[in-house]
């Protein structure tokens, strides 16, 4: 078996614990893969522009998976080669289903992110998640996303619910699971929402039938459990120090952690 695609988690696996940048020894390892022929692509749970620039317009990176699995886009072109998106009518279900007054959403849409300024409490707003949330690009704002919903033709990509309680999270993600929709998360009680059946591996399935390459050749790295089907269909699964603990019982090996070069490790181990 020789690796010939390396799938990327960003948050938590490929970026520094400060969400912005990626560590130096990551890079480089990204650069030298991609020097040998073994393609690299991206597979978050961010939209298209959400994704650092130094990443987005990396000419050695062709194409990214995101918002968990609902677009697969060709970067260099800047076009969406799949997609899975949720019915208008889900939508609205699932933003009025989180309208607690302690929930803040966002909907993913045109690789940009919606989101009702309103719906948030005081102390979610000094949570790590959500500072880093209002410093990312690409935020537009709506009186009320479900009249957004209403109105908006593009199709939506996923939503992310996040609320400051742990409680909270978890018995609204039983509650969506009740709609035709993949509930996920990424950590830190976020829930993510995204149309039924979509995930991470469903669009790398669908990148790899471009590229002619099976499953048994990629390489995936993740930290969350929305990395986890992905993990679970890679042919090699790694899981980076500081991830989930579920997710670990997933991984063929747990590399260092993500501010530790994780990812440099598994591609030096897997890759040579």
């Amino acid at each position: 078996m020789a690796i010939k695609l390396i799938a990327l988690d960003l948050d938590g696996t490929l970026l520094s614990s400060d969400h912005l940048t990626v560590p130096d020894i990551n890079m480089c390892a990204i650069e030298e893969a991609i020097e040998r022929g073994i393609g690299v692509v991206l597979a978050t749970g961010r939209t298209l522009y959400d994704i650092p620039i130094e990443l987005r317009t990396h000419p050695g990176i062709r194409y990214a998976v995101t918002s968990n699995g609902a677009a697969l886009v060709d970067l260099a072109e800047e076009r969406t080669l799949f997609s899975s998106s949720i019915p208008s009518e889900t939508a609205q279900a699932v933003i009025a289903a989180a309208q607690t007054g302690r929930v803040y959403a966002e909907i993913y849409s045109g690789g940009k992110a919606y989101i009702d300024q309103k719906m948030r409490s005081k102390s979610l707003e000094e949570s790590l998640l959500f500072i880093l949330f209002t410093l990312l690009p690409q935020r537009y704002d709506t009186e009320n996303l479900i009249d957004f919903l209403r109105q908006h033709q593009e199709p939506v990509e996923k939503i992310e619910l996040l609320t400051d309680d742990i409680d909270l999270a978890a018995a609204m993600a039983d509650r969506l699971c009740a709609l035709p929709v993949t509930v996920t998360t990424s950590g830190m009680n976020s829930v993510e929402v995204t149309n039924l059946n979509t995930c991470k591996a469903r669009a790398l399935e669908q990148l790899c039938g471009l590229l002619n390459v099976q499953a048994a050749d990629v390489l995936a790295i993740g930290d969350s459990m929305n990395d986890a089907e992905m993990l679970a269909w890679a042919g090699v699964a790694v899981a980076v120090e500081n991830a989930d603990e579920k997710l670990k019982k997933i991984a063929d090996f747990i590399s260092a952690s993500n501010d530790e070069g994780g990812v440099a490790l598994a591609i030096e181990r897997f890759t040579k």
